[in-house]
């Protein structure tokens, strides 16, 4: 994301590292000189931010902060459909929790035009936060709808919060995609040295020997599941949860 930036300003923000490499150690394309920074993670940021919006010309164009107009049903069924897809039907105030490695970038592209929300996204790789971070937002307010945007190989770790979402009855939807075959989803193997990672290594951090049945581990902990292959099945599932309070599991083969 940040190698699209022409300059970077830090707000209240430590600067960013790579996932699972040391903090000094910047991503790709996130280099010192296009960084600035504003105020550290320790200051009074609201008046230095006063002053940098200020400071900067008129923007070129006005955000619509509002649902986009559905998708043609027979437009290309992608990543990127499906995101725009979420964003359109995102409910106003509602809260996402985003993390998946390869949706993520999509979801929070397209959730920009979506209505206004909360976004709690994950600092560093997949590792399960999604799930958890929904329940906690689910509990902390019980009169705003969330969605967890999770990742297939994350949602391993915490699984269980699943059973917390029945068990409380909270109103949260899931939306888990199909994981890719032979696709490694820690990126720690792809961007720790940049050097290619053995076999037996991609082996071992492939959620598909065996695949998981999503679905049966959803029914088992008591929380309702949907598959959805196409844009409008996506559309009517995720209608559906919103406008029905409790829990709900869609599985998104994309």
């Amino acid at each position: 994301m940040l190698r699209r930036a022409d300059l970077v300003v830090l707000v209240g923000a430590p600067p960013p590292a790579s996932v699972c490499t040391e903090p000094e150690r910047l991503p790709p394309g996130a280099s010192a000189e296009r960084m600035v920074v504003l105020c550290g993670p320790v200051d009074a940021c609201a008046d230095a931010l006063g002053r940098l919006v200020d400071a900067l010309p008129p923007p070129r164009h006005q955000l619509q902060l509002a649902p986009q107009p559905a998708a043609d049903g027979h437009r290309e069924w992608d990543t990127a459909t499906a995101a725009q897809t979420i964003a359109e039907r995102l409910p106003q105030h509602a809260v996402l929790s985003l993390e998946d490695d390869r949706w993520a970038d999509a979801v929070a592209e397209a959730a920009a035009t979506a209505a206004p929300h909360t976004l709690l996204s994950t600092p560093g790789g997949p590792l399960g936060q999604g799930l958890p971070v929904a329940v906690g937002a689910a509990l902390a307010a019980p009169h705003r709808s969330v969605l967890a945007v999770q990742s297939p190989a994350g949602a391993h770790y915490t699984a269980p919060a699943l059973w917390t979402v029945a068990r409380e009855e909270l109103d949260v939807t899931v939306v888990i995609p199909r994981p890719r075959p032979a696709e490694p989803r820690h990126q720690e193997l792809r961007s720790a040295d940049g050097r290619p990672r053995p076999q037996g290594a991609i082996r071992l951090s492939s959620p598909e020997h065996p695949a998981v049945g999503w679905a049966e581990i959803a029914a088992g902990y008591g929380v309702p599941v949907e598959t959805a292959a196409t844009r409008d099945e996506l559309d009517q599932a995720l209608a559906t949860a919103f406008a029905e309070p409790g829990p709900h599991l869609v599985l998104v083969d994309v």
